[in-house]
């Protein structure tokens, strides 16, 4: 059972870990913007900086996603493994799922409530 877990956080951490490059790539592009505002157009300065004030989080969580796929992946798995089910492997599995629903949910209704105050 501990080669499941182990297949889906190897998995997971590509999704992860692209998820962050890509937040660390548009911040480093909107610096870069402002530094080049900065030389050329420095009356274009505080559209720049209004962007800034207005990047808010996506309105889904890639670590909420993640985890209810990697918890329904592996509470989906457990009927297939050769051994007995045990209730806290299954109790893990949910777990994790309910967590990342959670988590997702939370950012969603945050990113609505966001968009109605607009």
């Amino acid at each position: 059972m501990e080669e499941l877990a182990l297949v889906a956080v190897v998995m997971a951490a590509p999704v992860f870990l692209l998820a962050e490059l890509r937040r660390m790539l548009s911040s480093y592009f909107l610096n870069r913007s402002i530094q080049k505002a900065l030389e050329f157009a420095p009356e274009q300065l505080p559209l720049l900086t209004d962007r800034i004030d207005q990047q808010k989080p996506p309105a889904v969580s890639a670590v909420g996603l993640g985890a209810t796929v990697i918890g329904g992946a592996y509470s989906a798995s457990l009927p297939f493994a050769d051994a007995a089910i045990d209730p806290t492997n299954l109790g893990l599995g949910l777990g994790v799922t309910l967590f990342g629903i959670a988590l997702s949910a939370a950012r969603w209704i945050g990113a609505r409530k966001d968009k109605s105050h607009d």
